[in-house]
């Protein structure tokens, strides 16, 4: 080996070294691994993303359920959209020379639909001007009572009559009413039930 090769030498591994692209790094912010969340509730997608060559483009960030397909793109998004599941959530980042790194978590959706139940009134004919007494009991899967304020009452006919779980009338018009009542819970999901009411004239 003459001189000059190993100079040369050294200058060519420097060259294919500083040639040699590396690989980028990704990691899930949240969603922690392991959390489970309701239905239609809204989950908070965070990574951090980072290469050697530059910064990493939102678009060459995607995030995939292995139930639902692509679920978005970028740093950070919000969806609500899971389906009820157990998901294995993964982000791929890619760099400008196509060079891909992933991470994952595995995260449950649930389902928190709402029992509801109208108890009261157990007749449904009454004179007019009578106090009539609507009861219901309206309580999520997971066990939380609805709250009094997110149930509301109404009448085909004379249109919302209240909210709570118990309200009290002596105002119904005439008429044969139909009488829904409507619960939703903290997570948004809502229930509805009917019955009938017959208000007679009271002679």
């Amino acid at each position: 080996m003459n001189k000059l090769s190993v100079p040369i030498l050294f200058v060519l591994l420097s060259i294919i070294i500083s040639c040699k692209n590396s690989a980028p790094e990704v990691y899930i912010v949240d969603p922690i691994d392991g959390t489970s969340y309701y239905e239609g509730e809204n989950i908070d997608f965070n990574c951090v993303a980072s290469d050697e060559e530059g910064a990493i483009p939102e678009g060459n960030i995607t995030w995939v359920s292995d139930k639902d397909g692509q679920i978005g793109s970028g740093y950070s998004f919000k969806s609500d959209m899971l389906s009820l599941n157990d998901h294995i959530i993964t982000v791929t980042a890619k760099d400008a020379k196509n060079e891909i790194a992933t991470d994952e978590i595995e995260i449950s959706v649930t389902d928190n639909t709402i029992s509801l139940q109208i108890d009261l009134p157990e007749n449904n004919t009454f004179m007019q001007g009578w106090d009539i007494e609507l009861s219901c009991t309206a309580i999520s899967i997971n066990g939380e009572i609805v709250p009094s304020s997110n149930i509301i009452w109404s009448s085909n006919h004379d249109g919302e009559l209240g909210t709570g779980n118990s309200i009290t009338l002596s105002d119904l018009s005439l008429n044969e009413h139909t009488i829904s009542v409507q619960a939703t819970n903290e997570q948004g999901n809502t229930a509805e039930k009917d019955c009938t009411l017959i208000i007679i004239e009271n002679k």
